[in-house]
């Protein structure tokens, strides 16, 4: 697949345009001759279609309409003034769940001890 390396110098303007119109012609998928260089093609006097150009931009004005609502969307969770609602009913029941377990092991560990046996 081609690259292009297009100028950004102010006073290559002309060159800028003439390179992307060739890259523009080639994504599209016309048949462009290789290895121009920007004296080699053809003088632009303006961009023969401008849908593609439009296109490219009514899609980043969405883009960026998006981004804003997104950033507008950060702004309001980072201004809540969060506090977290805890089940106090559900955090006992686990909690006392684990004890419970943990109190059951030990309780078969010192029993297993008591008979010369030791599980780790």
């Amino acid at each position: 697949h081609p690259e292009w390396i297009i100028p950004t110098d102010p006073a290559r303007k002309n060159d800028a345009m003439k390179m992307l119109h060739y890259a523009a012609a080639e994504v599209r998928g016309k048949k462009a001759s290789k290895n121009k260089r920007p004296s080699q093609l053809s003088d632009l006097n303006g961009f023969d279609d401008p849908s593609l150009l439009l296109k490219m931009i009514e899609q980043q004005q969405q883009q960026i309409a998006l981004l804003l609502k997104i950033a507008q969307s950060n702004d309001v969770i980072a201004d809540k003034d969060y506090q977290p609602i805890i089940d106090e009913y559900a955090f006992d029941k686990k909690v006392n769940a684990s004890i419970e377990k943990r109190e059951r092991q030990e309780s078969t560990k010192v029993k297993f001890r008591k008979g010369g046996i030791a599980i780790q």
